[in-house]
């Protein structure tokens, strides 16, 4: 089950799990996450909002890239006096 303050916070539809709404899932009633057509949206559904939530929030441009492998982190005193660049697998860097 996802956590319930997640799916709230990301403001995600949601409809009871089962038909009668009733406490049967541990006790409470639990929620399912629906997609705008109704359907049960599946678990990445969180994991794509919240990603697409940071792309937005870095501006234009900016993207999270997966499976992207951290090879080391740097000081980067140019950008900044506690700034750090990011060094990936292939040589491919943030700061």
């Amino acid at each position: 089950r996802l956590p319930a303050d997640l799916v709230c916070a990301l403001k995600l539809p949601t409809q009871c799990y089962d038909w009668e709404c009733a406490a049967k899932c541990e006790g409470t009633t639990c929620y399912v996450v629906k997609d705008a057509f109704g359907n049960n949206a599946g678990y990445a559904t969180a994991i794509e909002t919240m990603l697409g939530q940071v792309e937005a929030a870095g501006g234009p441009g900016r993207q999270v890239h997966l499976a992207a492998r951290l090879t080391s982190i740097e000081a980067a005193p140019a950008a900044g006096r506690a700034a750090s660049r990011l060094i990936f697998a292939g040589g491919r860097s943030v700061t």
